[in-house]
C-alpha cells in the first residue's frame, strides 16, 4: 500500500521536509498538543524563528517558531541526501539546544536589478566578499572568515544556480557549490 503524503514543505536551508498521513496520525497519538497546529508546523519548517542542530546527529535539525509568550512549536526533521522527513513535532516552553544554526535568514530579492541576497547572520561593516564563480558571491566575516551570506547576480525565479548551493551544517565550509 502506497503512503499518502500529508505535506511537503520547503525549508530556508534549501531542502524539503515531508511526512505521510499515517506518520502524522502516529505523531498526534504521541503529541496531542499539536493536533490543531498542522499549518503552524508547516510554517515552522518554512519560516522558523531559529534552527538548531542536534547535539548527537548533524543531519537532525530542530526548527523553532514562536507560538505565544514562552511557548514554541518545534518541528524536528532529518535531512538525508538532500531531502528531509519529519521525525517529530511538539510544543516546548524552553529552547535548550546550544548548537544554533541560524537565528533568522534574511532574504532580499530585487527583481529590477535581478539580485538575490541571502544572509544567515547579520550583515556587518567588516564583511569581505569572495567570488565563487557563476556570478555567486560569498560574504564572510572579515575577522573570523566565517561565511555569513551569499549574493546571486542576474537571478530570476527558478534559477538553477541556487539549487547548486547547499548549507553544510557542522562543517568548517558552510557553503558548498
Amino acid at each position: 500500500m502506497e503512503s499518502i503524503v500529508k505535506f511537503i514543505v520547503s525549508t530556508p536551508l534549501g531542502f524539503t521536509v515531508r511526512t505521510t498521513e499515517s506518520y502524522w496520525q502516529t505523531l498526534l497519538i504521541k503529541h496531542p498538543d499539536i493536533t490543531d497546529y498542522e499549518t503552524e508546523i508547516q510554517q515552522t519548517l518554512n519560516q522558523p524563528d531559529a534552527i538548531y542542530q542536534s547535539q548527537r546527529d548533524i543531519d537532525v535539525l530542530l526548527f523553532y517558531r514562536t507560538l505565544k509568550a514562552k511557548r514554541w512549536l518545534v518541528a524536528v526533521a532529518r535531512r538525508l541526501n538532500g531531502e528531509g522527513y519529519l521525525i517529530t513535532a511538539y510544543q516546548t516552553d524552553a529552547i535548550k539546544t546550544p548548537s544554533k544554526i541560524m537565528a533568522q535568514i534574511k532574504v532580499f530579492y530585487e527583481p529590477e536589478t535581478e539580485l538575490l541576497t541571502i544572509f544567515w547572520q547579520s550583515p556587518r561593516p567588516n564583511q569581505i566578499a569572495t567570488e565563487l564563480g557563476n556570478d555567486i558571491i560569498l560574504f564572510k566575516d572579515g575577522d573570523t572568515n566565517e561565511p555569513i551570506g551569499i549574493e546571486v547576480l542576474s537571478y530570476r525565479p527558478r534559477d538553477d544556480r541556487i539549487s547548486g548551493i547547499s548549507l553544510e551544517l557542522g562543517q568548517q565550509n558552510l557553503i558548498k557549490t
